[in-house]
């Protein structure tokens, strides 16, 4: 029999191409292509009226009255344009680079046009004809450079007709009689193709509340999988008091805080589950290294993954300066040197290394830890939860510290209580300046010279940050290429850098040390500088076209200056007209607070990956939204407190929700 959980190659038609498309999309499973859910939908429905505002999108039906002609003009590019007659009126209507639709359009013929609206011209932009037979609404699906949205949607509707009759359903019966809530099949069906907006805000709704019932449900399986007894680790209280105190700086009362939470942890029979939040440069990494160390008093070793080597760099010089010489540590990376490789992996295995910093490397296969006890996840967004899993699999009750610069926004904060344990830094350390943000645009050129010439004479260093063009990565190095030759030009005193997308591994590394070391004066980047690089020298931050940006990751730019005593400056340069963009930027020229603008995003594009990338099978959210849907969330939570009180995986009603949960794991790895 047909499985919604096979993977999405058995639907006859795609093949390898496809497939590895749709996977770089998140769509593994022929469920995930059915719950890969349109983002917005085309009101294909004939206009009535000609009361439209200026670029208004509508829908004109007509007959043509006068024939199609083409026009060329700069080359290859060309305008057909013919007269519609329609509601009584003759309306011109163009075309822009579709030459081949003079053969198409017949005098006489009855068509409906799609296009944007230009009243004081009485002119249709035309994007698309509307076929005779097409639906009412149309869906848009978000795409790729490698597959477009009609040919998803082609593949949704082929996994529809072939698989609606194995639908399971996996709600409990209860729940969906409880809210009078649509049949999974349907809500499919009228989430992707409705006739009206009744059945489409039926579909939402149940499938927005099984998103709420299955994350909680998941959450309430996790943490029974990753209950152990006997997890407590006697930590040594004084020599982590003392160790403290020969630090060359107080901790804020924040970490003071969230150390002691980390304690009480560490001496609970079940494993620790913490992650820390904390704003960009608010002191999480001395708070990892005081973990680790009273790890190391407890006689267990210490695991730090993060994402990057340069980062992993960063973290072994931390712990250069301040931990003491009996605490043996060493950084493990894919560049290091097969002789000192062989030796940290024989240190480890041995345990006279207490603590290793590293990449990917240190979850390898090959790595064998003799008593693993703490695990530390920088950045742990950037990993999967195999990737989370692997390291955590190397020890026995290990206690799990993640770390995350991405503050989590109260709500989903609230629907993880019970499974993660969630500690805030909020204070920033001592002499911390904040960083005066700037929305200028670029006709105000002048002014953001003078802000360069002014770091730079102070001996000081820029980032000039570029958007990476998803459109063309060619583009993008051109744009960011232009953008060093002009600073080069402008400023020839002093060394300019430049890393665009084509600028691979250790040619890359090169270059952030050369920056690190003031060897570059401005460092201009197409890609995000990596997170948690620190260069307290450097002041300024420049983004171009920030309007590309989302609030968080212009954030986390702007975390990458101020992380010294001196005052740090970021300009976010844009010519933006839409009134969303200009919002964000206008939110972040009045804040810095990182938790305001967390909420401010969240309530902006909905919850996206706060918790974790999209491969991780869990805290991904499709439909729902924990700001308009907290009272959904609320009931989710005591429905599945209430569903869990027995022994529900017995009963033959739920076995279908039991083997969505098996599947899961399989696909997903938890």
């Amino acid at each position: 029999m047909p499985s919604i959980y096979e993977e999405v190659g058995q639907i006859k038609g795609i093949g390898a191409k496809t497939k590895g498309a749709l996977q770089k999309l998140g769509i593994f499973t022929i469920e995930d292509l059915l719950t890969y859910y349109p983002f917005r939908f085309t009101d294909l429905r004939e206009n009535e009226t000609f009361d439209f505002s200026t670029e208004e999108k509508v829908v004109l039906k007509g007959e043509v009255i006068r024939p199609c002609t083409v026009q060329f003009y700069g080359g290859k590019k060309s305008r057909a344009s013919f007269v519609l007659f329609s509601q009584g009126r003759p309306v011109r209507v163009t075309f822009f680079n579709q030459p081949f639709l003079k053969k198409q359009i017949r005098c006489g013929e009855e068509i409906a046009i799609y296009g944007k609206w230009n009243p004081s011209r009485n002119v249709l932009s035309g994007i698309k004809i509307v076929p005779k037979t097409k639906e009412e609404w149309e869906p848009i699906y978000h795409a790729s450079k490698e597959i477009k949205a009609k040919t998803i949607q082609k593949w949704i509707q082929v996994a529809l007709d072939q698989f609606s009759s194995v639908l399971p359903e996996i709600l409990p019966q209860k729940y969906l009689e409880k809210y009078r809530l649509c049949s999974r099949k349907e809500a499919l069906h009228w989430i992707h193709q409705p006739q009206t907006k009744t059945e489409y805000q039926q579909a939402r709704r149940r499938l927005a509340y099984e998103e709420a019932f299955l994350w909680q449900l998941q959450l309430k399986e996790l943490k029974k999988q990753e209950a152990t007894e006997n997890a407590t680790h006697s930590y040594n209280n004084e020599q982590l008091k003392a160790f403290i105190r020969t630090l060359p700086y107080e901790l804020t009362p924040d970490q003071k805080k969230v150390m002691n939470e980390i304690c009480r942890d560490m001496k609970k029979s079940q494993p620790m589950n913490r992650l820390i939040q904390g704003d960009v440069g608010c002191g999480k990494t001395i708070v990892a290294i005081l973990a680790a160390y009273a790890m190391t008093t407890a006689g267990k070793q210490t695991a730090l993954m993060v994402p990057t080597e340069i980062l992993a760099e960063q973290h072994f010089k931390n712990m250069e300066e301040v931990l003491p010489s009996d605490i043996h540590y060493a950084c493990l990376t894919g560049s290091t040197p097969k002789k000192e490789r062989e030796a940290i992996e024989k240190g480890l295995e041995e345990g006279t290394i207490d603590i290793v910093v590293g990449t990917h490397a240190i979850m390898q296969k090959e790595i064998h830890y003799a008593d693993l006890g703490l695990a530390i996840i920088d950045e742990q967004h950037r990993f999967g939860v195999r990737q989370r899993q692997a390291l955590i699999d190397k020890g026995e009750a290990v206690d799990i510290l993640m770390m995350t610069a991405t503050p989590i926004p109260r709500t989903l904060a609230q629907m993880t209580a019970g499974y993660l344990d969630i500690s805030t830094i909020k204070t920033l350390p001592a002499g911390r300046k904040p960083i005066q943000t700037h929305y200028l645009s670029f006709d105000q050129k002048e002014t953001i010279l003078e802000q360069m010439t002014q770091t730079l004479a102070r001996g000081e260093q820029i980032y000039v940050v570029c958007p990476l063009i998803e459109e063309s990565e060619a583009l993008s190095v051109q744009n960011a290429t232009a953008v060093y030759e002009e600073i080069q030009s402008r400023f020839p005193d002093y060394q300019v850098g430049l890393l665009h997308g084509k600028i691979k591994g250790e040619e890359k590394d090169q270059l952030m040390r050369q920056f690190s070391n003031n060897e570059i004066q401005v460092l201009i980047s197409t890609t995000v500088i990596e997170v948690g690089v620190n260069v307290p020298n450097a002041t300024c931050m420049i983004i171009q076209d920030a309007d590309r940006f989302g609030v968080a990751q212009l954030h986390q730019l702007r975390g990458r200056v101020g992380r010294g005593e001196k005052p740090s400056t970021c300009l976010l340069l844009s010519n933006a007209k839409n009134a969303e963009a200009i919002q964000r930027l206008r939110c972040l020229e009045e804040t810095t607070d990182g938790f305001v603008l967390s909420q401010f995003d969240l309530e902006q594009r909905g919850p996206g990956d706060f918790l974790g990338e999209r491969q991780s099978g869990l805290w991904q959210f499709k439909l729902l939204q924990p700001e308009q849907d907290a009272k959904m969330i609320a009931c989710a939570m005591e429905d599945v407190a209430e569903f869990t009180m027995k022994d529900w995986k017995k009963e033959d009603q739920n076995q279908p929700l039991v083997y969505w949960l098996e599947q899961h794991q399989k696909t997903y790895g938890w």
